[in-house]
């Protein structure tokens, strides 16, 4: 059709007063009557459903001049009113009518030079993101970066920023190794309000470690099994002592067990209100802190989004030039991305690199003028800018226990119910071990380096991990290094569902094997739900539904769903009914085909 058009578009130039009749182009039929119309309206209501399905592919077809269709009817009316004009003598002709060759296809990358790009990366295209795939990033498999502090002269010769500004950008040394150890060290002094104390500081006697009974005589403790439980009660008994013994409470100066019995006992308003003013002073330091750290991420965003996305412009070029021809590249790729050809990086996306072994490539990939310099400047900004944002959700629930202590101690001063001693004491001690809460996943031997996958976990769920999940995690991960099987037991609330389970599934899909998370029947839809949630926003992962039955027929969709899973490193949760189901079924199969 392409020449049609051209010729009715030379027509109407030329026939102005012609081409005022000609009729709008609508996907309505002018020749429907309005009850018609009507019944067609009702139609449509009651077939939503299927025709949402179909939408795509009819709405294709009609726009494409099928016969009978809007466009056809608009052409058809079209062609009879320029007949009709020319057997009347009033339609003026061209000299010789053009034709309009069909525009060429769009590229699908545009060639560009890498500019400056680090040994070893491949990508010197930017994707043309309109006809090409959706960016994203290439895996989430880097075990390890190094934690360095972000300088003021780094700040001001790679992001262009201003030395009042780089200075609030810059984060410290100092900082930086609070960060990875207590983040509450900065701007706050701990040993004013806490204190770690030991058993013999409260007045205990140290834990035995024996047993407190012995069954080793009794005839059903004579097995095998027996004496190796027997042996593993022991082995407890000697663990579970040495840590208690070692081990350093923390807890609240001026709230101490003593002090809270004190003010249980006397009911003094005077020192009722010493103690609540402890509390308010170190809520009002920890609101400092937390709008300083606001302050820094409000301000971290846009410049790291600028300096990710940023690209060089020289002030003219010499088309003519040979030697300019990455300038010219340089103009061309701006201007693609302006006209919205080709994207730019976003927030989520700067974040999920941190966690690429290929971020460099990823960068290059949606702008091949990043330096890597400025590419090293932008993943410390990331990283600073996680830590403080992860610091902020810290401070807002220390904040929360100050409240809800503070409001005990003045019930304590009210005429109303009493709060409890024991309720009091639980307070108290859970704002000191949140003031003192570390970060665990930070190797302190030599340069300081980590796990960014820990940190943008963290980031995602608001949360500090505790020292015997990253453990649990690593020793699951060094386990199957090694090639081993392993099995850990864990209670109720230790975040096996929350955050185990989908740590490990983070780092072990990557798309060379199947993930498959094996959960009992009532708690399929909560971890399904928890998976998707978590894999939903920074990092993106697929999640499949395993469902089978010794009544399900095995098909090529099974397997197809599973290969999938593996191709784009998703997660699959099943049943144990379902992976028993598929064992019981295989071996059916088996006994029918001997």
């Amino acid at each position: 059709r392409p020449r049609v058009m051209s010729s009715i578009l030379e027509l109407a130039q030329l026939n102005l007063e012609v081409a005022a009749s000609f009729p709008k182009f609508s996907l309505e039929d002018p020749k429907k009557t309005e009850e018609e119309k009507k019944k067609a309206e009702q139609e449509q209501q009651q077939q939503k459903g299927r025709r949402q399905q179909k939408k795509d592919g009819d709405q294709k077809q009609e726009l494409n001049g099928k016969p009978g269709g809007p466009l056809d009817n608009l052409f058809t009316a079209i062609v009879q009113i320029l007949e009709k004009a020319k057997e009347e003598g009033t339609l003026v002709l061209p000299s010789q009518l053009r034709g309009y060759a069909r525009p060429p296809k769009h590229p699908k990358a545009l060639e560009i030079p890498a500019n400056k790009m680090p040994s070893g990366a491949q990508i010197t295209k930017a994707p043309y993101d309109v006809v090409g795939h959706f960016p994203a990033i290439s895996n989430f498999m880097c075990t390890e970066r190094v934690l360095e502090p972000i300088t003021v002269r780094e700040l001001q010769t790679h992001a262009m920023l201003d030395d009042d500004l780089a200075s609030k950008m810059a984060i410290s040394p100092e900082e930086m190794g609070h960060f990875t150890s207590v983040p509450l060290q900065t701007g706050l002094d701990l040993d004013q309000f806490t204190v770690r104390l030991s058993r013999q500081d409260f007045g205990l006697a140290p834990v035995s470690e024996e047993v407190t009974f012995d069954v080793s005589r009794h005839v059903d403790a004579q097995s095998a099994v027996a004496r190796d439980m027997q042996k593993r009660l022991d082995d407890d008994a000697k663990v579970f002592a040495g840590r208690e013994n070692s081990s350093l409470k923390p807890k609240l100066k001026g709230l101490l067990d003593a002090d809270l019995e004190g003010l249980v006992a006397s009911g003094s308003q005077v020192d009722i209100q010493k103690a609540v003013d402890h509390l308010l002073h170190l809520r009002a330091l920890l609101k400092q802190l937390k709008d300083k750290d606001s302050e820094y991420v409000t301000l971290a965003i846009p410049i790291v989004q600028r300096l990710a996305n940023y690209v060089q412009l020289p002030f003219k070029i010499d088309t003519a030039d040979a030697e300019q021809e990455d300038d010219t590249n340089r103009y061309t790729f701006f201007l693609r991305r302006y006209s919205e050809h080709e994207t730019e990086m976003w927030l989520e996306l700067l974040i999920s690199s941190l966690m690429s072994s290929r971020a460099v490539e990823d960068w290059a990939r949606l702008n091949p003028f990043v330096s890597p310099e400025v590419f090293q400047t932008g993943m410390r900004l990331v990283t600073g800018m996680l830590l403080k944002a992860n610091r902020i959700g810290h401070i807002n629930r220390i904040m929360e226990m100050c409240m809800d202590l503070v409001k005990m101690l003045r019930a304590l001063a009210g005429d109303g119910p009493k709060p409890k001693l024991a309720g009091m004491v639980q307070k108290a001690d859970a704002l000191a071990g949140a003031l003192l809460t570390g970060r665990h996943f930070v190797a302190r031997d030599g340069p300081e380096t980590y796990d960014p996958r820990f940190l943008v976990f963290e980031f995602t769920w608001n949360i500090m991990l505790r020292k015997e999940q990253v453990a649990l995690v690593r020793e699951f991960m060094s386990s199957l290094r090694s090639g081993k099987s392993l099995v850990k037991q864990m209670i109720m609330g230790a975040g096996k569902t929350t955050v185990v389970s989908p740590l490990l599934a983070l780092m072990l899909a990557d798309g060379d094997g199947l993930v498959m998370e094996v959960v009992p029947s009532p708690l399929l839809e909560f971890s399904r739900s928890v998976l998707r949630k978590i894999f939903s926003s920074v990092m993106h992962k697929r999640i499949y539904t395993f469902i089978f039955d010794r009544a399900s027929e095995p098909g090529v969709s099974h397997v197809r769903k599973l290969q999938s899973a593996i191709q784009h490193g998703g997660i699959v949760v099943a049943s144990s009914v379902a992976v028993k189901s598929v064992m019981l079924r295989l071996l059916g199969v088996l006994g029918d085909i001997n």
